[in-house]
This record gives structure tokens, sequence and C-alpha cells, in this order.
């Protein structure tokens, strides 16, 4: 299921997200980090001012905080993590006011990055997820995870481009192929005939499952 949530939640993630008033502690985050953490909620991205709550208070006595966030679960974030959090000027209000304009794809950019579970299936794919999950990141829980997806993102990207782009000419190739050969057995059938009409079927059997996969997510020569 899709989730995303957002607002004021007067609490903090970070001992950066207070400038001024008294310093941040442990304690003043833990409850809501591990919250954020046991829920496997994600972030979404953001553009505007840091800090989205001040006091409004003169000189010294002005605090502000980042206590205004949207956060979505991996579903929506698969769906619709190319969407923006946007904070306006707060103008009368203490608080900045937080804007989500949802909309299938990014306007003038990228698509968002997909996951196609045929790619599961490639010999290089465990091995290549092996690797990045062994490296070690100064880090742990859900922060630690969201770092190893960013570093595989990219070699995933590569193998989509070196091994799966190509699919459409590899059905036609395979058509191609599986017409001549079977023109042949039709005017003298023999064993290796066969056995090449079994190889090119099966090749065509996977290249047509694989556009059958990519089908249902987006355009795999726009994938971002």
């Amino acid at each position: 299921m899709d989730l995303v949530g957002g607002g004021g939640y007067n609490a903090i993630l970070s001992q950066n997200d207070r400038l001024m008033g008294n310093p941040v502690t442990q304690a003043d985050i833990q409850d809501f980090s591990q919250c954020i953490n046991n829920l496997q909620l994600n972030e979404l991205a953001w553009r505007g001012e840091y800090y989205t709550w001040s006091n409004k208070q003169v000189g010294t006595d002005r605090i502000w905080s980042r206590i205004d966030r949207a956060f979505g679960n991996t579903s929506w974030m698969m769906k619709w993590g190319h969407v923006q959090t946007e904070y306006d000027l707060p103008y009368i209000s203490d608080h900045a006011p937080m804007f989500l304009q949802l909309a299938d794809t990014p306007k003038g950019g990228p698509l968002p990055f997909i996951f196609f579970n045929i790619w599961t299936e490639h010999p290089k794919f465990l091995g290549m997820v092996q690797e990045i999950w062994r490296r070690q990141v100064n880090t742990n829980g859900m922060q630690m995870i969201w770092i190893k997806l960013k570093l595989l993102k990219p070699r995933l990207k590569d193998l989509n481009i070196k091994e799966y782009k190509t699919m459409r000419n590899n059905i036609d190739q395979a058509r191609l192929e599986l017409k001549r050969i079977q023109i042949q057995i039709a005017l003298q059938c023999s064993e290796g005939l066969v056995r090449q009409e079994r190889v090119v079927l099966q090749s065509l059997e996977k290249w047509s499952l694989i556009k059958k996969e990519y089908s249902k997510g987006r355009n795999p020569e726009s994938l971002g």
C-alpha cells in the first residue's frame, strides 16, 4: 500500500535540526528517530529553507527548528519518489507551509529509478548486491540501508544499459532467426535444426518475458 504523511511533528531528527535555544540531546531525537525507523519511512526530497519553524522572537531569543516533514513508505517512494516537498515563506504563521504536487513523472527531469524484478534473474545480480551490502558505512539502521541502496542504484542502471536496453532488437533478431530455422525444418528436418530451434525459442521466450516485465513499469530506455 502506498502511504505518505507529513506535517508538524514537534520533534527533531538530528542535532542540526535546532538553531539557538537549548542544545540538542540524544533524548530529544531518539524517540522520533526510532519511530521513523520502526515504520520504515523515508523523508521526501525537499526544497526551500531548512528550518521550517521559528518562535518569531527577536535577536538571541529567536529559535529555529526543522519540525515539519513529509515521509513515505517504500511502496510510495518507488512510485512517487520524484515528488518533492516544497517549503514556502511562513508569512504570519510560525510554520513554513508545505506543498506536495503529485505528477506521474518529474517535469523537465529524468524519470525516477524503477526496480524491475527480471534483474534478479541475471547471473551477476546476487554478487552485485552482496558486494555493496558488505561495504562498511559509518551509520546504521534505515540510514545505512538507504545509503547502500543509493550505492547499488548506479550498478543496476549499468546492468540495465548493458543487458536489457537492447531487448527489442534481441526479440526481432530471435524472431528472424526462428523464421529462418523453421523454413529449413519445413524443407528438410534434422536433429541439428531442431536443437537450434529449441535454443532460439528459449531466447525468444526469455526476452518476451523481460519485455512483459518492463511493460508493467516504464520505458526501460528512459529509466532513471
